[in-house]
């Protein structure tokens, strides 16, 4: 709870609570020795934080300030331990942040590059004096009523020695740990790599950027886009950007940091005399790669301490059974095999043995791509079976890390490109069908008889109801094997799609607690009471459990359920048709499958001439993972709201964005 005032933290009276934080509070106090208003930031214990960590941040706040002496940088005037709280004691200062500031919109121009030089001022002393920020944000820049910009918390400042070095009395920051806020991270931070004053340059560069315009250059909607954005788009490119701005914006937010300006002195003589060429060149234009991530950045999210690895330069192993990591890559796959996915619910990437057991083989050999990659397929697989939304948000993260060190060495692994369009094909990068479908078509161009292209490429065809290219691919697959059990699920789904002859064939070669969706074709077929009877035995040969298959993690209730939905409604019995299809929402909304069950309550909610929820339905199955044009084009289950005009337009998208796709294929495997 808040300090009560009146409380006496040391030497200082609280009277009043200025703003709190996810980490503490700042509050304002009286000073009695010295009869001034002060402001008294203490932070409370943090989960996972140890103690002595927070209080060695604190003491490096104080000794980096300590060090500058510059009206643009708040003063710290003490600090202490209140009840086994770490705080600090700092001028009180009488304004708004800029982030509160920018709460009303954005700034003219002029205003802007005025508040912009103050703070370049401050952070040009401070890179002078050896210090980088890393985490510039509009939170951390405070406008004073007397039109004074204060740079507030040094607390994540890393202090450099003359020389370049490192102080060794600095707080330890391990390889790979990630320092700053997410929206304003500079590329290298979100990569983990060693940071410098063109960290900083980056974020002032982000927040000029958000004052001239009003929205900030890289926030996105999730995690996973913003981190995109960091690491891929050109911000620059927006028409509400004053074009005078560009050249200096540019050589603030160029990727490559060494096209950045050096630090914020080179970035004030470009406000005085315009950039030189050496100080700023323009940002190339990266190929775009809307879901990229980045090294724990989704963990400091949740405060994790990030991920781990060497910094030391990748080598190649030419006999991997020589790696040093070796003997712990066998235990890591050992481990792997034997732990049960669903037992790690709601685990973090930190907190998963199986996950650590890679990284250690990793700590002996950075170099050692099969241990990246066994990471990588078990991080991928969590990922896609997470059952917990808003846990284990670090693994997708911690998995592309991996992936990117192996493609960055081998951009023809495929085994990793394989993983990268099924990471990209997962509810934590947003359902991204277009990049998962480019990986997956360069690892077909690799290896086109590979069984593990084949599933990847086959599931995607399935998904956007492209049954003529899907076909042979899946049917290579199942030649290889009766093993490759998915892919002879996303072979019966596509021939459903397509209304194929062959849908009753290819069902029966699949296990039975697989055969769910004949429930639809029989359905379709108008063969309703085979379709109740088949779904009474499909319950009934699954037993209590409902699960897709006996090592699924996931419960198929909601699967069942919205066929169930569909039934009803097809009977006309409207009530327990919405009460099922409300349930199977409630239970499965937020897990990876759940697309096939909200077509088949698109087809329910069709049946009952409901036509604004089936297209509501229709879109979330879209938009998550099923742009099924075949099926939405063909399926006589929505026909009761073909004619509708909403339903047409909805269609019409739908019918472009396919036809765009089987192009794109056409091109690459021919």
């Amino acid at each position: 709870m808040p300090l009560a005032p009146g409380t006496r933290v040391g030497a200082y009276e609280i009277r009043c609570l200025l703003g709190e934080g996810g980490m503490g509070e700042v509050y304002g106090a009286y000073d009695s020795r010295l009869g001034r208003e002060v402001a008294v930031k203490v932070v409370r214990h943090l989960e996972g934080v140890d103690r002595t960590e927070l209080v060695a941040r604190f003491q490096r706040e104080a000794r980096a300030v300590g060090r500058l002496s510059h009206s643009g940088i708040v003063a710290v005037h003490d600090l202490g331990v209140f009840e086994d709280m770490p705080f600090l004691v700092m001028e009180q200062l009488d304004g708004e942040t800029l982030r509160a500031r920018l709460g009303r919109g954005p700034l003219d121009e002029a205003e802007a590059l005025a508040w912009f030089r103050q703070a370049c001022s401050a952070f040009a002393a401070a890179h002078a004096a050896g210090l980088v920020h890393r985490d510039v944000k509009p939170e951390n820049l405070f406008l004073t009523r007397e039109g004074q910009l204060k740079v507030l918390d040094f607390g994540l400042a890393k202090e450099t020695l003359p020389s370049g070095a490192e102080d060794p009395t600095a707080l330890e920051t391990r390889a790979g740990m990630v320092m700053g806020t997410l929206g304003y991270l500079s590329p290298e931070q979100a990569r983990g790599e060693a940071v410098d004053a063109r960290t900083d340059v980056f974020a002032l560069g982000a927040v000029l950027f958000e004052m001239l315009t009003g929205r900030p250059a890289f926030v996105r909607a999730t995690p996973v886009a913003t981190l995109s954005a960091i690491l891929t788009e050109n911000p620059l490119e927006t028409p509400d950007l004053p074009s005078s701005q560009g050249p200096l914006l540019a050589g603030c937010l160029a990727k490559d940091r060494d096209r950045r300006f050096a630090d914020a002195r080179a970035i004030l003589n470009a406000l005085d005399h315009g950039p030189r060429a050496e100080e700023a060149a323009p940002v190339p234009r990266a190929r775009f790669r809307s879901w990229a991530l980045a090294a724990g950045a989704i963990a400091l999210l949740l405060g994790a301490a990030g991920l781990t690895w060497s910094r030391r330069a990748l080598r190649p192993v030419a006999d991997p059974a020589a790696s040093p990591g070796w003997e712990a890559l066998q235990a890591a796959r050992y481990l792997d095999k034997r732990t049960p996915v669903k037992d790690l619910e709601g685990k973090s990437a930190e907190e998963d043995p199986v996950a650590q057991a890679y990284r250690a083989a990793l700590a002996k050999d950075p170099g050692l791509v099969a241990a990246d990659l066994g990471l990588a397929g078990h991080l991928v697989t969590r990922v896609f079976w997470n059952r917990k939304p808003g846990t284990g948000m670090d693994l997708a993260p911690a998995a592309f890390v991996s992936l990117s060190r192996v493609l960055a060495k081998d951009p023809r692994n495929v085994e990793a490109l394989v993983l990268r369009s099924d990471l990209a094909f997962t509810p934590d990068a947003g359902w991204r069908m277009d990049e998962a479908l480019d990986d997956a078509l360069a690892a077909m161009k690799i290896s086109p008889h590979n069984p593990k292209v084949l599933a990847s490429l086959g599931s995607l065809c399935e998904h956007m109801g492209l049954a003529a290219e899907g076909r042979p691919i899946l049917e290579e697959l199942l030649e290889k094997g009766p093993g490759n059990r998915d892919g002879g699920l996303s072979l019966a789904r596509l021939e459903a799609q397509d209304m194929d002859s062959r849908a009753e064939k290819v069902f029966e070669a699949i296990p039975p607690e697989m055969r769910l969706d004949w429930t639809l074709v029989l359905e379709r077929q108008g063969r309703g009471r085979e379709a109740e009877a088949f779904l009474v035995q499909y319950k009934a040969a699954l037993g209590s459990e409902h699960s897709f298959a006996p090592s699924s993690p996931i419960p198929g209730d909601f699967m069942i359920l919205s066929v169930m939905s569909l039934l009803e409604a097809r009977r006309g019995r409207a009530a327990e048709a919405v009460r099922l299809a409300a349930e199977s929402e409630r239970v499965g909304r937020d897990l990876s499958p759940f697309h096939h069950a909200t077509y088949s309550l698109a087809c329910a909610c069709a049946a009952l001439q409901r036509q604004e929820e089936a297209l509501r339905f229709l879109r979330f199955s879209a938009e998550h993972g099923y742009p099924c044009f075949s099926a939405f084009s063909k399926d006589p289950l929505l026909d009761p709201i073909r004619s509708d005009p909403a339903f047409q337009a909805f269609l019409e998208t739908q019918r472009y964005t396919a036809e765009e796709r089987r192009k794109r294929i056409a091109a690459a495997l021919h």
